[in-house]
């Protein structure tokens, strides 16, 4: 150690203390240990403090300015000496020599700095602090030094060469011409690398071509992001990176860095695999009564490997809660998953109190067929006691095998298809305006009558057209034909789509990352509901309101004639309704299928001096809504908690590659959301 300098000399001095940098990926903050360092003395003084760290955007040589600062600790301030060459030594010859593993001005390795530092990397932000070099800085391994030249490069625009890197020794040069050497090497006994000496001055221009800016960089830098969001687009990346960094990068270079980023994502899929009925039966422990199912192929088992096949996830909360307060709908579907982690998934979903879809349960399989169909809705119909279906009212979009698998598990449901999947076939051959206005009145119409109108209005147009709508089962599709004991009038499987919506940046990941995602989304939903419902400024949801005022502002366009009992005669334009308050009926059957009294209704309710709300169904009420949120999804513990010694290790199922490439988004119709053209003016 150097020896003791002049005690009258503030700045000289014996080492007193010394200072520790806390080791970690990035700093925000910087934890100084000890007291004032008192440099050897050497009969000249230099107070240079290589902690000064200038602001993002600032030039280059305002980073070596200041003569004299001092950085507040936690106890005293401190002065430090930068180690820097002289004149003479920062030659090019000096700067590109390789040879010279001991060069006086870089020093070596047995070079011993009084001032041990650990190097914790900051991350570049627009606002942040610009990554620094100080002598004694040290690093845990080369990988974490290389790294902090490249955010140090990256940061500052400055184009960095990295000319020695071998088992002792680390050498970083300027581009020709600037004067900036780093010299770093292992340090005696001390595990890690350190900063020997450092010429911290550049004068250079910035770069906006950054060679350090590598894939492996923008991976690195853009990881997490990816991670929470895998749809994050490699456009976005750029512009990000251009805008922030000032540095440009390709989209060519930003779709490989999100490669990387993907396959390590997806690099746990067997391991994932492996662990899935460990997961499934954590799952199991921590919501007691739920249901989850993990099947292994029979023909693996007859080859001595086990291999998963397909599995089935329906919470306790979700059975509970659709029993307890929402309507007897449940929307089916399947979607295809996107990562490596091949497949489709499965929906059930229900709607509550407000419209908001309630997701039920979750199948994972390989293909979509009448088997699987057949089977998942066999595990829902155990799940919600669903029997033979009396009470139940299901909508798809006549999915392969579905409608014969509906028929088989439960044949007395109600199966509704989705109108906008039958106009979509019916529109290749009907395309227009008007065929298209007048398909959707003949599915709107709630009663039986009004249906013959609007298909006569579509058979004025063709008839032919008319008659290729009516192929499709019009009780499928058409409300005049729908029963009212779900209290629901929608021709679409919007909830359904909408769920696809809501879990699309699930279907990126493996297997128990999606289903654990997609449970944590779920538990949020259950809180926010909850919270929800407080700002209700009456007893019904706000979407049963809406509905319900445009009855009312209707109904002022009525007129009513009593009989004197509890038939009511409404006169509405040219058409004329019947109403029984009693029995909640109205002949334009409005308020039958929706549980909310219809415009005729609410006028009688009116003349008979009744309030018209009392009379709005209970699955819409605030009570029953939050008896559909009022049994949570419990948390689950972490994978060390899980018991893999019970469960045997399961290999994933065995994907066959299809030809061409596999597609990320389902083949849209021009009226299932095909997005048309912007124009460029």
């Amino acid at each position: 150690m150097a020896s003791k300098g002049n005690e009258d000399d503030p700045v000289r001095g014996d080492v007193e203390g010394f200072i520790e940098l806390r080791a970690s990926d990035y700093y925000d903050e910087i934890e100084y240990l000890g007291s004032e360092y008192d440099a050897p003395d050497d009969g000249e003084d230099s107070d240079v403090n290589v902690f000064d760290k200038p602001n993002y955007g600032a030039d280059d040589d305002d980073d070596n300015d200041s003569d004299d600062s001092s950085y507040t600790g936690q106890s005293s301030s401190l002065d430090i000496q930068e180690s820097i060459y002289d004149d003479s030594e920062v030659g090019e010859d000096n700067v590109h020599d390789e040879s010279d593993d001991n060069e006086e001005g870089l020093g070596s390795e047995n070079d011993e700095v009084p001032l041990q530092q650990l190097c914790v990397l900051p991350e570049a932000q627009p606002s942040g602090t610009i990554p620094y070099f100080a002598v004694g800085m040290t690093f845990q391994d080369k990988k974490e030094l290389k790294r902090a030249v490249d955010e140090y490069a990256i940061s500052r625009g400055v184009k960095l060469s990295i000319v020695r890197s071998d088992r002792k020794t680390f050498r970083v040069v300027c581009q020709d011409g600037c004067p900036f050497t780093l010299y770093a090497s292992t340090h005696g006994q001390m595990v890690g690398w350190q900063v020997k000496n450092i010429y911290n001055e550049h004068m250079c221009s910035r770069v906006f071509e950054n060679p350090r800016a590598s894939t492996k960089w923008l991976a690195e830098y853009f990881k997490n992001k990816v991670q929470e969001d895998p749809s994050f687009k490699t456009k976005d990346m750029k512009n990000e990176v251009q805008r922030d960094l000032k540095v440009n990068v390709s989209v060519f270079k930003c779709k490989r860095a999100k490669k990387l980023i993907m396959d390590e994502m997806q690099g746990s899929f067997r391991d994932e695999f492996a662990n899935l009925e460990a997961y499934c039966n954590e799952l199991r422990l921590s919501n007691p009564g739920s249901d989850v199912c993990v099947e292994v192929s029979q023909e693996g088992l007859e080859a001595g490997r086990r291999i998963f096949r397909r599995m089935y996830l329906c919470f306790n909360a979700s059975k509970v809660g659709w029993k307890a307060g929402c309507r007897p709908l449940i929307g089916v579907d399947g979607t295809f998953l996107k990562g490596k982690t091949k497949g489709i998934l499965l929906t059930a979903v229900g709607v509550d109190g407000n419209d908001s879809l309630y997701p039920l349960a979750l199948g994972l399989v390989d293909k979509e067929n009448e088997h699987q169909w057949k089977w998942f809705l066999q595990w829902l119909q155990k799940s919600l006691d669903l029997a033979s279906g009396e009470n139940v009212t299901l909508m798809s979009d006549m999915q392969k095998g579905l409608a014969k698998a509906v028929s088989e598990v439960l044949p007395s449901a109600e199966h509704r298809f989705c109108a906008r999947h039958i106009y979509a076939n019916w529109s290749k051959k009907w395309r227009g305006t008007e065929f298209k206005k007048s398909f959707f009145n003949c599915a709107w119409s709630s009663y039986m009558e009004d249906f013959k109108d609007n298909l006569n209005r579509l058979g004025s147009l063709s008839k032919e057209a008319a008659t290729d709508a009516v192929t499709y089962p019009v009780q499928c599709w058409v409300r005049a034909y729908f029963s009212t004991r779900c209290k629901s009038w929608v021709v679409d499987n919007n909830m359904s789509e909408s769920f696809n919506s809501w879990i699309d940046e699930y279907r990126y990941l493996p297997v128990i990352r999606m289903f654990d995602g997609i449970r944590l989304k779920m538990m949020a939903k259950w809180a926010e509901s909850v919270r929800h419902v407080h700002g209700w400024k009456n007893n019904f949801s706000p979407k049963c309101m809406d509905l319900f005022e445009t009855n009312k502002f209707l109904a002022n366009d009525c007129r009513v004639f009593w009989n004197g009992d509890d038939g009511y005669e409404i006169l509405e334009g040219q058409d004329r309704h019947t109403v029984h308050i009693e029995r909640r009926m109205c002949t334009c059957r409005a308020w039958d299928l929706t549980g909310i009294p219809c415009q005729h209704a609410i006028c009688s309710m009116y003349h008979a001096k009744e309030e018209p709300m009392t009379h709005i169904s209970h699955y819409y009420h605030k009570d029953t809504y939050t008896a559909a949120y009022r049994t949570k999804l419990q948390p689950v513990r972490g994978r060390k908690f899980w018991d893999t010694i019970n469960f045997g290790p399961l290999q994933p199922p065995v994907v066959t590659k299809m030809p061409g490439r596999p597609p990320k988004k389902r083949t849209r119709t021009d009226e299932a959301g095909r997005r048309k053209k912007k124009s460029k003016i």
